[in-house]
């Protein structure tokens, strides 16, 4: 039996409440390990609150997951 939670990101005032590790992975599909990873790295800014409760914010991790550019579509030649 799979287990699922659902995440609906809290806004208060305009700005948007930092999300858990947890959170982060299931939003953009990645593993929590990933995430751990890039904020031991350095590449994604994290909060830690009490001694183990990690939150990262959603502008943060935007920034970390840039879309990749897709081609241009090639015209074929009639006639």
């Amino acid at each position: 039996m799979a287990l699922t939670r659902t995440f609906i990101p809290l806004v208060t005032f305009g700005a948007v409440v930092p999300v858990s590790g947890w959170e982060a992975a299931l939003m953009y599909g990645v593993s929590v390990d990933t995430l751990r990873r890039r904020i031991a790295h350095g590449h994604l800014p994290a909060s830690r609150f009490g001694g183990r409760l990690i939150r990262v914010r959603i502008e943060d991790l935007e920034g970390l997951f840039l879309p990749i550019p897709t081609v241009r579509p090639i015209h074929r030649r009639l006639g």
